[in-house]
């Protein structure tokens, strides 16, 4: 496909960048690194750009395996959820930094079962998947509400679940600092680039909240109703997660 302008960034910042310059930039990018990182080696090898896009193709192959092979659902619906929308292209044709989430997020699905005994290697892949892109926090709190539920019910407070804890918490605090800039705020990662614009002016914001649909006057965002979208969208992120984490649990 013709190269998508975030796809293009990406690459012209790794072609261009050292690791320091990369993580200098990444504010005024408003996007977490891990995704920077991973495909940094290829624009410092000098591929073309469409190496980018092969490499995310294998990590959406991988995803899908691990998914076939492990969900608990039967075939039928495996394949669906395999070749839906998002899976066959949004996660898989444009190289962004959702498919290294979802690759994460799949891979802690699939080692769930092992949370009691060996919880440090989830902690890890959570602290990882977090310095991918803020849509993936609401399932990640949930993950970490839900495991630490259950140590509360078990009464099971060890060295490794301390360590989970400290290992999850160091990868979203390393995360938010790798998107912080030198006015020591944040970068519109937490906002949007396309929302960017309306933050200091609330009336925007407020008519921003609402879309018409066949004639009828819709809610785009609730929260933005009473809230700065800036802090409408993580709070969102973490009702998402609240959500979630009842549907586990009931």
């Amino acid at each position: 496909h013709e190269v998508w302008r975030d796809e293009a960034q990406g690459y012209l910042l790794v072609r261009d960048l050292s690791i320091p310059g990369l993580l200098r930039h990444l504010p005024c990018e408003s996007q977490f690194a891990l995704w920077y990182l991973l495909i940094w080696p290829l624009g410092a090898l000098g591929a073309p750009v469409f190496a980018i896009n092969v490499f995310h193709w294998l990590l959406s192959c991988a995803t899908c395996l691990i998914f076939l092979w492990n969900a608990p659902f039967r075939l039928l619906t495996r394949a669906a959820i395999v070749f839906s929308l998002p899976f066959f292209f949004e996660y898989t044709i444009v190289a962004r930094s959702y498919a290294i989430a979802i690759f994460l997020l799949v891979v802690i699905l699939s080692l769930w079962p092992i949370r009691r005994t060996r919880p440090i290697p989830l902690a890890l892949l959570v602290a990882l998947c977090a310095s991918t892109t803020l849509a993936s926090w609401g399932c990640l709190l949930a993950v970490c509400a839900t495991m630490l539920c259950e140590w509360i019910r078990e009464k099971r407070f060890g060295r490794a679940e301390l360590a989970s804890v400290l290992i999850a918490a160091a990868g979203f605090l390393l995360a938010l600092l790798t998107i912080r800039n030198d006015r020591g705020g944040f970068g519109a990662e937490l906002v949007g680039d396309a929302y960017a614009g309306a933050m200091t002016m609330p009336l925007t914001h407020l008519k921003g909240a609402f879309f018409f649909l066949n004639g009828a006057l819709c809610v785009k965002e609730p929260l933005a109703l009473i809230l700065p979208f800036d802090i409408a969208l993580p709070v969102s992120c973490v009702l998402t997660g609240l959500f979630l984490l009842s549907a586990v649990l009931y």
